[in-house]
């Protein structure tokens, strides 16, 4: 067996090689069906476009992932993340539930 074979098998064999490629796979679709789609754009010195949209949008669980993810890590099994991040869904739902011109549920 050659270098490049060897090489190239033990790429391919590597865990995190085919999760990267599909992501490679669907960056090269939706750029070929909406051209502008990884353009990013600075305006009065903030950035737009769909790549910020979606980094802004999935930081908080991004941010989730990532302590549950050291929690598991170091050996501990923390599932309280969960039940964290649904009361913090609940806050905002429960303030908006009070406005005037809904009535708030029982248990906000």
């Amino acid at each position: 067996m050659s270098d490049t074979t060897s090489r190239y098998r033990t790429m391919i064999g590597h865990r995190l090689f085919w999760p990267a490629a599909v992501l490679f796979v669907m960056l090269a679709a939706n750029t070929i069906y909406r051209p502008g789609f990884l353009s990013i754009e600075l305006k009065d010195g903030h950035l737009y476009g769909t790549p910020i949209d979606i980094l802004r949008l999935s930081a908080p669980l991004i941010l989730v992932a990532l302590g549950m993810t050291l929690v598991i890590s170091t050996g501990g099994i923390d599932l309280s993340v969960g039940s964290l991040c649904a009361i913090s869904a609940r806050s905002p739902a429960c303030t908006s539930a009070s406005s005037p011109t809904r009535t708030a549920s029982a248990w906000c």
